[in-house]
């Protein structure tokens, strides 16, 4: 088995001047200093969110990437299909900012999901808008959710969110019956 050490990259440049990683993986695990095999990637869609957490982001004054800095689909199925193909990779999570705000996530998740071997593809997510999507995410092929939620106190959550959005979050709550989707142990998280 061909190991790749995960470490800081060394640069050089091709005659056209493109800098090129020479420790960028090509093949094999990815493996830390530590020698731990990484098998999960984490997949940030955006920076963008609907809340305006307070241990996550700022009330205002936000400046966002602009859409032609974020990876397009394209950019991303390349991503996905290198890590599982070629680096070991078996779990891929979807996260954000908000995930369920890029417009492109359905896609992105059946992508994902016509990989061979598979991977398991989750969401983490605020809630806001899960209810419209989830069905849709099901179809795509997306195997597990998980609502990242504060408190079910609505004035608590109102402060830590800097919005007061409970009442639509708990309106997902549970998602709805989606074909293929129960209830797992943890009253956050739901599987396909």
């Amino acid at each position: 088995m061909t190991v790749t050490a995960l470490g800081l990259p060394t640069l050089r440049r091709r005659p056209d001047g493109a800098v090129l990683d020479a420790d960028a993986p090509t093949a094999g695990p990815l493996v830390d200093t530590y020698g731990r095999i990484a098998t999960d990637l984490r997949v940030s869609l955006t920076d963008r969110c609907n809340l305006r957490c307070t241990y996550c982001m700022p009330a205002e004054g936000l400046d966002w990437l602009p859409t032609d800095q974020l990876l397009r689909p394209d950019e991303l199925t390349r991503l996905l299909r290198i890590a599982v193909t070629r680096l070991g990779i078996t779990s891929v999570r979807f996260t954000g900012g908000e995930p369920l705000l890029a417009r492109h996530l359905e896609e992105v998740v059946a992508a994902a999901a016509g990989l061979r071997p598979r991977p398991e593809i989750a969401l983490t997510t605020n809630g806001l808008g899960l209810a419209r999507r989830a069905q849709a995410l099901a179809e795509a092929g997306l195997d597990r959710v998980n609502v990242s939620l504060d408190t079910v106190d609505r004035a608590r959550f109102a402060a830590i969110a800097r919005r007061d959005r409970l009442p639509d979050v708990l309106a997902a709550w549970p998602p709805p019956r989606t074909p293929g989707w129960s209830r797992s142990k943890s009253t956050r998280c739901w599987t396909q």
